[in-house]
């Protein structure tokens, strides 16, 4: 198994067993209130053989989990849906905006699957600027579910392969992320459909997850629906 294989097992263990924990936490409370209120036996002892089964696979998922080999750099498993649904949304504006992406991390490993549009303070070609009081809730609500920010979304006005390069004032964003600890990686679409990441010091591999997008150089990818 490779090492972009391993990521997605990884990725997918762990949102396993994030259900399971819910499920035994629901089953738990319900066996609680079986023996309190009514001691209803039959229902007690069913619930019990579920949070004990609950439990015995959490414990196998995690010591499998455990045996996955990680990529040394963080690895970004990026939904093609997320890409295609953004960069439809930034192809409607005629100006600029921005797209917040959240998911989560396992790891070395980041998600990147819930899309959030950015509230703007300021919108223009080639330029925009998000409010800073949005974009603070935005981060603390989705950080006290355990989903954290993996990677921002805008589009630049032109098209072809050489027109999405981050522009200074895109690297010192990336850079003011990257000093603030986000492990939080940029992508930038051209009008054409064609999606470059980016960094600024954090080393990153972006793997896509899903059908519809094509790799055509490196950390640069076209949107196969588009002309």
């Amino acid at each position: 198994m490779n090492l972009t294989s391993n990521a997605i097992a990884l990725a997918q263990l762990n949102t396993l067993e994030g259900e399971l924990e819910d499920e035994q936490r629901e089953a738990l409370i319900s066996l609680r209130l079986a023996v309190a209120d009514s001691f209803n036996a039959p229902l007690a002892d069913s619930l019990y053989d579920r949070v004990r089964s609950h439990g015995y696979i959490r414990n196998l998922i995690g010591n499998v989990a455990a045996l996955i080999e990680l990529p040394d750099e963080p690895t970004f498993l990026v939904s093609s849906e997320v890409l295609h649904r953004s960069f439809e949304r930034l192809g409607g504006i005629a100006t600029e905006s921005i797209d917040y992406v959240f998911g989560s991390q396992y790891g070395n490993v980041f998600t990147c699957d819930r899309c959030v549009p950015l509230k703007l303070e300021q919108s223009k070609v080639g330029y925009a600027s998000g409010d800073v009081a949005f974009s603070s809730k935005s981060l603390i609500e989705r950080e006290k579910y355990g989903s954290v920010l993996t990677l921002y979304l805008h589009m630049h006005p032109g098209s072809g392969l050489e027109s999405n390069l981050p522009s200074r004032t895109d690297l010192d964003n990336q850079s003011r992320l990257e000093s603030g600890n986000y492990n939080t990686i940029g992508g930038i679409f051209s009008r054409d459909g064609y999606l470059r990441f980016f960094s600024k010091e954090l080393p990153f591999r972006p793997y896509i997850i899903g059908k519809g997008v094509k790799n055509v150089g490196d950390g640069i990818f076209k949107l196969d629906y588009t002309s």
